[in-house]
C-alpha cells in the first residue's frame, strides 16, 4: 500500500503510521463494506432468504482483516457496483414487461 502524506500519529487499532491515503483506505473500506453487510444480513433476517451479498460481505471483511488487506477495497467496490447495475437492469426489465404487458389482448379466442 502506498504510504501518502504522513500524520504524526499511530493508527490505533492498527498499529500502523497513519498517512492520509490509509485513513481514506481504512474508511471507505469500512464504508462500503458495512452497506453490503447491511444489505445481506437485512435479505437474510428481513426477507429470510441467504444472499450473495451476505457471502460476498464475510468475503470482504475476511480479505480486510488477512494478508490481503489491499485487496479488500476493490473487492468491495465491485460488489458494490454489481449491486447497483443488478437493480438498474432488475428496473429496466420491469419496465419493459409492463409496456410489453399492455399490447396483450384483455379476450383471447
Amino acid at each position: 500500500m502506498v504510504s501518502g502524506v504522513p500524520l504524526d500519529f499511530i493508527i490505533p487499532v492498527f498499529n500502523e503510521p497513519a498517512s492520509v491515503s490509509r485513513i481514506l483506505y481504512h474508511v471507505s473500506v469500512i464504508v462500503v463494506g458495512t452497506y453490503i453487510g447491511f444489505i445481506g444480513l437485512r435479505e437474510l433476517f428481513i426477507e429470510k432468504r441467504f444472499s450473495v451479498e451476505f457471502l460476498m460481505a464475510i468475503a470482504a471483511l475476511g480479505q480486510y482483516i488477512s494478508i490481503f488487506c489491499s485487496k479488500a477495497l476493490p473487492y468491495s467496490f465491485f460488489i458494490l457496483y454489481q449491486n447497483i447495475f443488478e437493480d438498474f437492469i432488475e428496473d429496466r426489465a420491469r419496465k419493459t414487461i409492463e409496456k410489453l404487458s399492455q399490447f396483450m389482448p384483455e379476450e383471447a379466442r
